[in-house]
């Protein structure tokens, strides 16, 4: 029986001590697969959200082929003020999403899809960003990438009004000017209509990118799962400190004999980093561990040394 996903918004507003109160919640979706990515709070107290649908009917109004990208916007209540789906006859995946200055907002995914809203691909998966005006009508569309799979996961507006593209790449041609191992993180600046101004990739082996934050000094701080210069194990924390033009300044690994993987980074006001992942290791730069995967919460100052680490959990994951 084939398994149908929608995506639900659930709001928890009131929280305490106590209690979770939900305020109200929403699912949205058609008779296929729906599978959500990025939300976002967007200037007028609604909401953003982006992923990805097979669905042509409920509340989806089309389908290119397989799989669409999916913007749904809602009021602050959920409510659903429009809808659209981009893409081509295959499969096209959103990353993420960013409402945009100018009150449009822009979509990075990656795309099989060569036809359809889709203007050309260079191999077996691109990098494709979409750029909608405030009502999500297509303004722009452009692809980048190589002849094997890269995977546009992170997108961010720069202050210059520009924005950085990060994600994962294979290829080691086409856009892509040098390669380092199997898998490596790519980063591109492109300038307001989608041109690439600099890419730069970032790697030593296996390395998987899964989040991307712009830093109080204007550089990047990039991170995900990896070989890195020095494994402890198999997949450490790999994170990668860059200039405002995407220069490597330093990068990190963490982890132990077992598997780390990170899922998030924030900067912390004394200008350092905090991390936050799932770990199965319990020695090297992890005290310990309850179960098999834990929560793996590390503190590092603004070079990357670590001040601090703590494991969560139970017995099991």
């Amino acid at each position: 029986m084939k398994n149908y996903i929608s995506i639900i918004l659930i709001a928890l507003i009131s929280i305490n001590a106590f209690a979770q109160t939900i305020e109200w919640e929403r699912n949205y979706g058609g008779s296929e697969d729906e599978q959500f990515s990025s939300l976002q709070q967007t200037t007028d107290g609604g909401y953003i959200l982006g992923g990805s649908s097979e669905s042509s009917n409920g509340d989806v109004g089309g389908n290119n082929g397989k799989r669409d990208y999916w913007l749904v916007k809602t009021d602050a209540v959920g409510n659903i003020e429009w809808e659209r789906n981009y893409g081509g006859s295959e499969d096209d995946w959103i990353g993420s999403v960013q409402q945009t200055a100018d009150g449009g907002y822009i979509l990075g995914g990656s795309s099989k899809s060569s036809d359809g809203d889709v203007g050309g691909n260079y191999g077996k998966i691109d990098y494709w960003i979409v750029k909608t005006d405030a009502s999500g009508n297509l303004e722009w569309e452009k692809n980048y990438g190589g002849s094997e799979e890269d995977w546009c996961i992170s997108i961010l507006q720069t202050p210059d009004g520009e924005f950085i593209l990060g994600g994962t790449t294979i290829s080691s041609d086409g856009d892509i000017e040098n390669h380092n191992g199997l898998t490596d993180f790519w980063l591109v600046k492109i300038d307001t209509n989608g041109n690439i101004k600099w890419e730069k990739n970032y790697g030593y082996g296996i390395e998987w990118f899964n989040f991307m934050k712009q830093t109080t000094d204007g550089g990047f701080i990039l991170g995900g799962a990896g070989d890195g210069a020095s494994n402890n194990g198999y997949d450490d924390y790999w994170i990668v400190k860059t200039d405002a033009s995407g220069n490597r300044e330093w990068d990190r690994n963490y982890g132990g004999k077992g598997i780390d993987q990170l899922t998030v980074i924030e900067q912390t006001i004394d200008g350092g980093f905090i991390l936050g992942g799932k770990s199965s290791s319990s020695n090297a730069d992890v005290g310990e561990n309850y179960g098999f995967y834990d929560y793996w919460i590390l503190k590092i100052d603004l070079v990357g040394n670590i001040e601090w680490e703590k494991n969560y959990g139970g017995s099991g994951d």
